[in-house]
C-alpha cells in the first residue's frame, strides 16, 4: 500500500498498518453517507482509468517532452526583445562572471552572501560550457537562456506531481496554465532565482512523493534525494525555506499529515546538506560575511528596513500595482484567488499527498500575507505563491469534475470550472502575444545609443537604478535636484518616468519637468519596464579641465548594439 494515497488517520500509531488497508485517493467522510462514498469511489476509479489508459498508451514521455517544448518556446521565443535588462540580472550576471572567472562569489570584488549561491554556480558553469563572453548585455542575454530551460523542467515536474496526485488530466491542466502564466514567463525569462529554485523544490516534492510508494532501499534512496533536491532549492533562495520547514516541519511535530518516520529521511538529509554549507562557508572564513549579509536581508525581509517594495515609504501602493497590471495578469489574479478553496478542502478530506502541497500552499499565503502587511513586499514573492496555487487549482478543478453523483449544483460548478480554465488559457495567450509582439528594449536601446553617441570620459548623470550599465569610460555622477546638477555640470541625464513616478532611482517628477525645460532630449524610447527613457544634453563641456564635484563611479559602458539605438 502507498503512503501516498492513504488518507490521514490521528488513530494511526503505527505506519505498518498502512499496508494493509486498500488504497483509497480520499478519506471516507465521518457520516459514511452513500453520495460521498460514490463520490469516492468514482474519484479513484477515474484517477485510476485515466493513469492506465495513460501509461497503456505510452503517454508519459512524449505528454512530458511536449509540454517541456511547449514551456521552453514560451518564454524563449523574442526573449532578448520582450524584456528590458533589469538590475537584478546584471547583479547576478556578474557574480555569475565571478564564479566563472575567480571562482569565488563576489560582486565587484566584496563576498557576495545576501542570496545563497547555487544559482551563479549553475549559471557560472553555463558560461563555462557555452563559452559566453562580451559585454554585460550578452552575458545577460545568454543567461536567460538557463532560467527557460529551469522553468520548462518546472513544467514537466507540474504534469508528473499533478499526474501523480490527481491524474493525467490535473497533471496537464497544471503544465498548460504554468506554462502560459504571463506573470511567471515574465520571470522566467530574466536572469533572477526565482526558476531554479521552484524548479529544484518540485523536484524535491516529485521525488518524495515517488519514495513514499515505495519500499525498501530504493524508498531510502528517493527520500534522501528529495531531501537533498529541496537543501539545492533552499541554495538557490532562501524564500524556499518556509515551503519546505513548515509542511516537513508538520509531519515532524504533530505526525500530520505524514507520520514523522515517513519523511525522516528526506529531513535528515535536508539539513545535512544545509550543515555541510554552513560548514564549507566557516572553512573559508566567511561565516561573518554571510551571517551580517543575510541578518541585512531578513532585516528588508520583515520590514524592519523597508528600502524596496511596494511598503517603502513614496512608493506606488500594492492595490495600485495590482490594479495597473489587471488587463495583463487577471488570470493570475485569478488563480490566486481560487486556489484558496481547494486549498482548505484538500487540507481536510484530501490525501496525505494532497494535505502536504495544501501546507506548502498554505505556507506560501501565509508568507506572502505578511509581507503585503508589514514586510518588504516585491513583486518576484508571488512566484512562491503563484507556481503551488496553480497546482492546487488544476487538481481541485479535475476533483470537482470527477464528483459522483452530480447534483445542479455540482453541474454548475463544474461548468464554471471548465469555462475559468478556458478563458485563463485564452486571456494569458493573449497577453504573451502582445508582450513578445512589443519590443521592450528602452533601456537598453538608450545606453547603446549613449555607448555610440558619447565620448569615453565624458560627464553623465544615469538617474535609475541600473547605473552599473555605466563602467570605466564614463565620469558618473548623480544628481538627485537641478541645483546638484549646476553643481555637478554632467552633459548627459539618463532618466526613467516609470523609475521617477514609482519613487525609485535618483530623479524625480519634478527634476523631469525641470530637465524639459531646460535640456534637449538628444534620444528618447518607451517600454513596459521603464516607461519613457530620456537622454537629455545639457551643453555642459563633455569633460572640463577642471570639473567640479568628485566621481562616484567610474566603470565602462557595454557594446551590444540593441534596437534602433
Amino acid at each position: 500500500m502507498s503512503e501516498l494515497d492513504e488518507p490521514f488517520d490521528v488513530r494511526m500509531s503505527n505506519p505498518a498498518d498502512l499496508a494493509q488497508k486498500s488504497v483509497r485517493l480520499d478519506p471516507d467522510p465521518s457520516d459514511q453517507e452513500s453520495t460521498a462514498k460514490a463520490a469516492h469511489t468514482s474519484l479513484t476509479n477515474g484517477v485510476t482509468h485515466a493513469t492506465i489508459l495513460g501509461n497503456r498508451l505510452g503517454l508519459g514521455a512524449p505528454l512530458a517532452l511536449l509540454v517541456f517544448a511547449v514551456a521552453f518556446v514560451l518564454r524563449y521565443v523574442h526573449v532578448q526583445q520582450a524584456w528590458d535588462i533589469f538590475i537584478d540580472e546584471i547583479t547576478y550576471s556578474s557574480i555569475a562572471e565571478s564564479v566563472a572567472q575567480h571562482h569565488t562569489v563576489a560582486f565587484f570584488g566584496v563576498p557576495f552572501f545576501l542570496h545563497p549561491p547555487f544559482v551563479f554556480l549553475e549559471q557560472a558553469l553555463f558560461i563555462d560550457a557555452f563559452h559566453v563572453h562580451g559585454s554585460i548585455f550578452a552575458v545577460v542575454f545568454a543567461l536567460r537562456t538557463v532560467n527557460v530551460l529551469f522553468a520548462a523542467g518546472s513544467a514537466v515536474f507540474m504534469l508528473r506531481i499533478g499526474t501523480r496526485l490527481g491524474g493525467t488530466a490535473a497533471g496537464l491542466v497544471a503544465a498548460g496554465l504554468f506554462a502560459f502564466d504571463p506573470f511567471l514567463i515574465r520571470f522566467d525569462s530574466r536572469v533572477f532565482l526565482e526558476p531554479s529554485t521552484l524548479f529544484w523544490l518540485l523536484v524535491g516534492y516529485a521525488t518524495l512523493f515517488n519514495a513514499l510508494e515505495r519500499k525498501g532501499r530504493s524508498r531510502l534512496a528517493f527520500a534522501i534525494i528529495a531531501g537533498l533536491a529541496m537543501g539545492l532549492a533552499v541554495f538557490s533562495n532562501e524564500m524556499a525555506i518556509p515551503l519546505i520547514v513548515i509542511p516537513l516541519g508538520a509531519c515532524l511535530v504533530f505526525g500530520f499529515p505524514y507520520p514523522r518516520r515517513a519523511i525522516l529521511a528526506t529531513v535528515v538529509s535536508f539539513g545535512l546538506l544545509l550543515a555541510v554549507f554552513l560548514l564549507a562557508v566557516a572553512a573559508d572564513g566567511q561565516f561573518h560575511n554571510l551571517i551580517s549579509q543575510q541578518a541585512s536581508g531578513l532585516l528588508r525581509l520583515v520590514g524592519a528596513n523597508q528600502e524596496t517594495g511596494f511598503n517603502k515609504p513614496g512608493a506606488p501602493s500594492f492595490i495600485s500595482r495590482v490594479l495597473v497590471h489587471l488587463s495583463g495578469y487577471g488570470a493570475v489574479y485569478a488563480v490566486l484567488g481560487l486556489a484558496i478553496v481547494p486549498t482548505f478542502y484538500f487540507l481536510f478530506r484530501g490525501t496525505r499527498a494532497l494535505r502536504l502541497v495544501s501546507l506548502m500552499q498554505l505556507s506560501a499565503f501565509a508568507v506572502i500575507s505578511y509581507q503585503i502587511l508589514f514586510g518588504t513586499l516585491e513583486e518576484q514573492m508571488f512566484y512562491y505563491v503563484e507556481v503551488p496555487a496553480v497546482l492546487i487549482f488544476a487538481l481541485g478543478v479535475v476533483r470537482l469534475l470527477q464528483i459522483r453523483p452530480r447534483s445542479g449544483r455540482v453541474w454548475a460548478l463544474s461548468v464554471v470550472s471548465v469555462l475559468a480554465v478556458a478563458t485563463m488559457v485564452i486571456v494569458d495567450a493573449i497577453t504573451w502575444i502582445e508582450i513578445h509582439t512589443t519590443p521592450d528594449t528602452a533601456l537598453i536601446s538608450a545606453i547603446t545609443w549613449v555607448d555610440f553617441h558619447v565620448g569615453s570620459g565624458t560627464r553623465v548623470a544615469p538617474l535609475i537604478d541600473t547605473s552599473q550599465l555605466l563602467v570605466n569610460n564614463y565620469q558618473v555622477f548623480f544628481t538627485e535636484t537641478p541645483k546638484q546638477i549646476r553643481k555637478d555640470r554632467p552633459a548627459y541625464v539618463i532618466t526613467s518616468s516609470l523609475q521617477a513616478a514609482q519613487g525609485y532611482g535618483f530623479a524625480t517628477p519634478s527634476l523631469l519637468r525641470w530637465l524639459r525645460a531646460n535640456a534637449h532630449s538628444d534620444f528618447v524610447r518607451t517600454g513596459r519596464t521603464y516607461g519613457t527613457v530620456v537622454v537629455w544634453r545639457l551643453g555642459y563641456p563633455a569633460s572640463p579641465d577642471q570639473p567640479p564635484g568628485v566621481p562616484q563611479v567610474n566603470a565602462h559602458l557595454p557594446k551590444y548594439p540593441v534596437g534602433e539605438g
